[in-house]
Formats: C-alpha cells, structure tokens, sequence
C-alpha cells in the first residue's frame, strides 16, 4: 500500500460499513428463512424462560449479544479514528502509547475473522480480516517510524 495511505482510517470506514451491516442488515432487516427457519425464530421469541432472575427468551440473547457487537463494532472505529489522527501520529510519545491499544485491536478482529469464517459467512469474514490487515499495517508502520 501507498505509505500516504492511513490504515487506521480505512479501517475506521470498514468498520462503520460493518457496524449499519452488522446492525440494520443482521438484526432489524425482515428476512425469510424459509418455514423451518421462520418457526425456529418464532419459538426464540414465544418461549420464555427465567435466567438469573430475569425472564429472558433466546431471541432477546440473539438480539442483546448482537448489538452489543454493534457497539463493539462503533467503539472500534472511534479507537481507529483516534490512532489515525495525523496529528498523534507525528508525536512519537503518542504513537508509543498507542501501539498496544493498535495491537490489542488487531489481534481482536483476527479472532472475529476465525470466529466468522467458522460460524458466519463470507461477509463478516472478508471485513474482520481486511479490518485486522489495516489495524496491522498501522500498528507495524507506527513501529518503523520510531
């Protein structure tokens, strides 16, 4: 890649496709998942069941861990956003400071890549992988630069 390329904020914009996918497409889009599909959802919601002193159904889990990742995933960007500022990244002290956040973040979407090409599909695994790429880059360009 361009070394005028800034990584952290590719992957800024990755992440936000990944967060209104992940969120408007995967969680609050109507999709039909053919009669056996379509009873499974209905039985998460109808089924109810008291966990911890909560009344709780497999949907709402479905939903709650879900967006959770939504926010995972907002979360992400913004740290992305931050590591790429131009600014911070001229400061050697800053980017000193930064490294292990940028090395935590990357070695997290490498575990949501493995996790989605093991449990998901294609998408999420294309993202998470390109993601961790960039965070990647970033981190390793920050370290020749000092």
């Amino acid at each position: 890649m361009n070394s005028n390329i800034n990584s952290y904020r590719l992957a800024t914009a990755l992440l936000l496709v990944f967060c209104a996918s992940h969120t408007i497409g995967g969680l609050f889009s109507p999709y039909d998942y053919g009669p056996p599909g379509n009873n499974v959802l209905a039985s998460m919601k109808q089924v109810h069941f008291e966990f911890f002193g909560s009344d709780c159904s497999f949907y709402g889990f479905h939903m709650g861990f879900g967006l959770m990742v939504s926010v995972f995933l907002a979360v992400s960007a913004a740290i992305t956003w931050t590591l790429g500022n131009p600014r911070a990244r001229a400061n050697p002290v800053v980017v000193r400071e930064m490294r292990p956040i940028a090395l935590a973040l990357s070695v997290a979407y490498a575990g949501v890549a493995l996790l989605s090409w093991k449990y998901f599909f294609i998408g999420p695994f294309g993202l998470s992988t390109a993601i961790t790429l960039l965070i990647g880059q970033g981190f390793l360009k920050s370290g020749l630069s000092q």
